[in-house]
Order: C-alpha cells, then structure tokens, then sequence
C-alpha cells in the first residue's frame, strides 16, 4: 500500500509520533512500516505499509485510514497476543493519555486516563487537567461547570474548597432564580459545606409551600418528609396545616381511618386535638358495635378520659377477657379479669378463670401447677376442697413410695382437713416404728411421745424406753439422790439420751450434773487433770465452758518457749519437761507442784500472771527468786476428750502441813497475778518483794 504525501517531512513527523506502546504493538502484530528509498529524496513518493489485506492506493488519507483499520482489529489480536497483553494496553492509553495532556488536550486527556485507575501517574494527572479545565470555566464565568470539574480534581491542591464554593455560589444562584430543584441539585452535591443542608430544607419547603398555595397539599407533604421530619419552625407548621387540611377532607369524605392517621401527624394545630378525639370515638364505636374489641379498646385506651371512653374501654377489656376464658386460654383471662378490679363480676369470672386454669393443669398431670393456682384463691370454697383433694392425692403417693417424712410435711401444710391430720399422724407413727424397729429406740420412744394419744403411741414410747434402758434409769436416780456422782456417770454412760422425753426426759439432766459435780469434787482434791474430761462431757452445761475450763490449771496445758530459747510443755497426764527438766505437775490456785514422782510434788514455782497467749513464771525453789516469761506456741485449745482414770490419788502434803487448795475467786476466774520483777527474760527479786503466803492457796 501507497500513500502519497505532500513533503516527506510531514510523513515522518507522523510516523516518530507514534507512541513506544505502538510500535509494540504493531511488533507483537508482525506488521512492517516500511518507507521507500525515494521518500526522502522524493517528497511526492509513496509510503508503503505492508501487513494489512485492505488497500488504500489512491484513497484519500490513505495513512490514517490505514492506521485505523490496524486500530479495529487490535483488541482481537491483542487477546491472542503472548505476553502481558492487558499491560501493553494500559500503556499504550497511558501513552495516548499523556501525548494529550502534553498537548494541551485537557478534556481528551481526563477521559482517556480516567479509566486507569492508579496506573503510574494517571491519577495525577487527570486530577491535574480537571483543575486547569476548572479554572478555564470559571475564567469563562462558568462557575457551575467549574465547580464540577474542581470537585472532580479530588485532592489536588486546593481543588476541594474551590469546587464547594463554586457549586455553593451556583446553587445560590438558582436558589435566588426560583429554580428550587436546580438549587437542591447542587446544594446535594456538597452536603457538609457550609448550610447547605438548611439550603436543601429551605428549598423543599418553598417548593412545598407553592404546592400547597395550590391546593396540592399531599404533594407539599411528599416534599417536605424528603428531607426527612420538617426541622424549621416554618416547616413543621407548613407540614401540620397540609396533613390538617388533608385530614378534614378525609372527614367530609367519612375516611375516618385516613383522618385519624392524618390528624395523629399534627401536634396541636388548630382544633386538630378535639378533631383526633372525634375521629377516634367514632372508629371505636363502630369497631364496638361490630365487635370488634381489640380495636376498640386501643382507640378507647388513646382517648383517655374523652366522654365515656373509660367505661366502654373497661367494657371491651370485659369482653375480650370472656372471649380468652371461652377459649380457653385461662392465663389471659386472668390477666385481663385480674386487671378490671371490681368491674361488673370481673372478680367471680376472675376466680372462674383460675379455677379452670386449675382444673386444667391437673388434668394434664401438673398438679404442682394445679396447687399453686388453688392456692392463690383462699375465699373460694371450691377450690380449697381441690386444693386439699389434689395435697391428699400427692402424700398418698409420697405414701406409697415409701416417703412418710415427706408425705408427713404435706399433710401437715393441709388446713382444716381431718382426713389430712389423721394422715399426718399415721405416716408419724410408721416412723416411729421404723425407728423402733431398726433399733433407734430412743429417736422412736420420742417419736411416739410426739404422737400424744394418737392410738397406742404413749404405750410404744414407754416401751421403748424401758427396752433401751431397762433398769439403768432408776438406778441412776437413786445413785443421784445418794450424791453418788461416778455410780450416776457409770450407770448411764454409753447411753444415747438426745431428745428423751417423757419419764426419761431427766436422764440427760442427771448425767450432766452428775459430771459437773464429779468434776468439782476431784478439781477440790487436787486432781485437775482427772477432773478435765468430766468438765468436757458437759460441754457448756452450767459455766464449765467460759469458767471452769480456763483456769490455771488448764491455761497452762501446751507448749511455751521464750526469747531467749527456753521452752516448756504441760501434759494432760501430768507430766512436764520444764526447761529442760522431766517432771510430775499440777497447778493450784498460783502454785506449781513439780516433782520427779507424783508422790514427791512440792511448791517450786509460782504463776504471777498467765493467759491464752503468755505466762511469767518464778521459779523459788532454793532461795532464788527468777522470773521466766513465756509465749504460748500456737493456740491454746485443750486435747480432745479422755476417758476418767479409774484412780484419782490426792496431792501429796508438804512436810508437816496439810495442803487445801485455796477457793477460786468468786466469778470462777483466775485472773489476779503475784507481783513480779521489771520486765526481763530472767529477773532476780529481792526479799523484800517474795511475799507471797501459801496458806493464802
């Protein structure tokens, strides 16, 4: 193919024009662009383009028409192209895009980089041409046009505030001009900038208000709720007066439902209140007469205390409550009975209700359920006698299952029931014989004593009792009128007596004091550890706990050390390592006894002060007068029961004295304490201070 050219220069000016994307593709195409040898020598010779099947001889722009029939076929023969051919694309209209720009093609540029995305620059620059197009528009007095195209520029340089101020200035404008739908156009456009969201509503609303000066009052509405809920004082009465006067039409036109959603959309305008309540009673008395409750009690319950509306309100709430109890569904109807009060019979139906539920509930096998409804109804005769038929049937099964303690606490709850009472006391006294006959005599002598006069319980008591202690309860009696404390405790030890009553009620009694006194008396003889499980029996029988427990005697029981590394421990068997020192103890009054044997113990030391936490010591044996102070290791708390020795030997007197131990003060306390040295570890006391007179113990 031939063209022929004017001058060979033109020719290649259009051939180096091409871009680098072009001549890539015209290789990946295998097509030649070949200039003959006479081009440059000849201007009027042709340029050969090989490739094509179409000829251009002698066609008028042969070159372009060349080009562009080459241009048709390239999406086709780029998809079968090898290689990256969707690249090659973007560059070549990248290319094509920037040859533009650098031309001074801005617009041609714009639209051929757009479509790139973020391919190299193309972004840049298609922000770069819409921002020198914008300034040209707005140099042309084009402020809307310039506008768009600074809004388009995006973020380059002060693109966005010229493009708001631009659309601003145009939507003003048309604002100004009446064009209001113009005006909200580009006042949408830069929501955000300055008021011109106001502007929007402003807009809506004269548009509004010329539809309503029309007579187009659902048109004014549509408008205005556009910009959502009327903002401006002027709107919102604007808004009021067309759902107003729409409303009054659907009342000439006995629309009452329109009215009524119309008038609800209007806050107080005109006479729009006593208009709402009209329609409203209207709708309710119709909905009443045909029926239809739920509707009308809605409309009665909005009225409030509009004419009767509180009485029919009240009227449906009756009828739709009948409705449910007719149905069935008694936890509604006695809900909405419950809620009327005294209203016509509304408590009998409410009772009615209730009782049904009841009944229900039974006959579906939840008589739990059954029972608490019966017992929210305490006036109603009938269902206190189901509620006690339905308690009845519930222990008998307890009954039958084996469990009278708990058929027991069924009966028991019954209320004016003989049947239920007589009951209760069967299922007690197959207890006690349980207990009788698992061998638990004394827990079944008390559980028929319980019985009172029911059938043979007293006679099964005492025979209980007698079986279990035979003659040991008068035996221990006698022994406690002879003052015969240890004949007491032996005849009744080993014996349960928890919860006796009857004749055998005194045992427990006269075991306790038995101990107390037996304990008193071998506390008197010198022997506080023989006496100590005897006060532990008793526990907190008369003052053995907060008294007789906390003497010396028992303080000292334990483990002490001191400062300076010297201990000592107190046995209850009446032994002691002191200081270092085996040894035989027992404490009276201020006094420890120590010996190497329990027939050799003498005075040795004194307590001048002892507590739960510390005790000072003097040691006076010799002459010397040395306090030792010690701390207790751990709590005090006193060893686990033990049985009584079968002994008790008396102290042993000092030489040529009788030893009676001096009487506790008179609270049972031993709190008072023998002066002492100053503070020290070991302190030596002088004569002066030795005072201490043990006829005084």
């Amino acid at each position: 193919m031939k063209q022929t050219t004017n001058t060979a220069a033109t020719i290649l000016e259009q051939v180096n024009a091409m871009p680098a994307a072009t001549w890539g593709w015209l290789k990946m195409n295998q097509t030649k662009l070949e200039l003959s040898d006479e081009l440059a020598a000849a201007p009027t010779e042709a340029v050969e383009v090989e490739g094509l099947d179409e000829q251009f001889t002698g066609v008028a722009d042969a070159f372009e028409a060349a080009m562009d029939a080459m241009a048709e076929r390239f999406p086709e023969r780029r998809a079968s192209a090898p290689g990256d051919a969707a690249d090659r694309a973007q560059a070549c209209t990248y290319q094509e895009g920037k040859a533009l720009y650098d031309a001074g093609d801005y617009a041609g540029a714009a639209a051929a980089l757009a479509p790139l995305g973020e391919y190299e620059d193309a972004v840049q620059l298609v922000n770069q041409s819409n921002y020198t197009l914008a300034e040209e528009k707005l140099a042309q007095g084009l402020g809307e046009e310039a506008g768009r195209l600074f809004l388009a520029a995006g973020d380059y340089s002060d693109a966005a505030a010229r493009g708001n101020d631009c659309i601003y200035q145009a939507a003003l404008a048309a604002k100004e001009a009446g064009d209001y739908d113009k005006a909200t156009e580009l006042f949408t456009l830069i929501i955000g900038y300055l008021d011109s969201e106001g502007q929007i509503q402003d807009c809506l609303y004269q548009q509004a208000a010329a539809l309503r000066d029309g007579g187009d009052y659902a048109g004014a509405i549509a408008l205005l709720e556009m910009g959502g809920m009327p903002r401006s004082e002027d709107a919102q009465q604007l808004y009021y007066e067309c759902n107003y006067e729409l409303a009054m039409d659907a009342i000439e036109a006995e629309d009452l439902e329109r009215a009524q959603t119309l008038l609800e959309n209007v806050d107080n305008y005109k006479d729009s209140e006593k208009q709402l309540n009209a329609v409203r009673y209207e709708l309710a008395e119709a909905a009443l007469a045909a029926e239809n409750y739920a509707d009308a009690r809605i409309l009665y319950n909005a009225l409030g205390s509009y004419k009767d509306s509180e009485t029919k309100l009240k009227q449906c709430s009756y009828a739709i409550a009948s409705a449910a109890l007719a149905a069935g569904d008694y936890a509604a109807a006695i809900s909405g009975f419950e809620a009327l009060g005294n209203y016509q019979d509304s408590p009998a139906m409410f009772e009615e209700a209730a009782y049904q539920q009841a009944l229900a509930l039974k006959a579906a096998g939840d008589t739990q359920g059954a029972a608490e409804v019966l017992a929210e109804l305490p006036d109603s005769d009938r269902a206190k006698a189901e509620l006690i038929s339905i308690q009845l049937d519930h222990g008998a099964e307890l009954e039958a299952a084996g469990d009278y303690a708990a058929a027991a606490e069924v009966y028991a709850a019954i209320e004016d029931s003989e049947e239920a009472q007589e009951r209760y006391n069967a299922c007690l006294y197959t207890q006690a014989e349980q207990l009788r006959d698992a061998g638990n005599l004394t827990a079944a002598g008390a559980a028929f004593e319980a019985l009172g006069d029911y059938r043979d319980a007293a006679e099964q008591s005492e025979s209980c009792y007698e079986t279990y202690f035979g003659n040991v309860a008068q035996t221990a009696r006698d022994a406690m009128e002879q003052q015969d404390y240890p004949a007491v405790i032996a005849a009744l030890e080993g014996f349960s007596m928890d919860d006796l009553t009857g004749s055998y009620a005194d045992l427990p009694e006269i075991y306790n004091e038995a101990c107390y006194q037996y304990a008193e008396q071998l506390y008197r003889e010198g022997k506080p550890y023989e006496a100590l499980p005897y006060y532990q029996r008793v526990g907190d029988y008369r003052d053995t706990a907060e008294s007789k427990l906390e003497r010396r005697a028992y303080l000292i029981l334990g483990e002490w050390t001191s400062t300076t590394g010297k201990t000592a421990t107190f046995r209850t068997d009446g032994t002691c390592d002191l200081m270092g020192e085996m040894l035989h103890f027992y404490v009276s009054n201020f006094s420890l006894y120590t010996g190497e044997t329990e027939d050799d113990m003498t005075i040795t030391h004194k307590l001048s002060s002892i507590d739960k936490t510390s005790m000072s010591l003097r040691d006076i044996r010799d002459g010397q007068d040395v306090v030792y102070k010690f701390s207790r290791v751990g709590e005090w708390t006193l060893p686990e029961e033990t049985a009584a020795p079968e002994t008790t030997p008396a102290p042993p007197a000092e030489a040529g004295a009788e030893v009676t131990p001096a009487p506790e003060d008179e609270d049972g306390s031993e709190t008072a304490s023998v002066p002492e040295g100053e503070s020290g570890e070991e302190v030596t006391t002088s004569p002066a201070t030795e005072a201490v007179n043990d006829a005084d113990e």
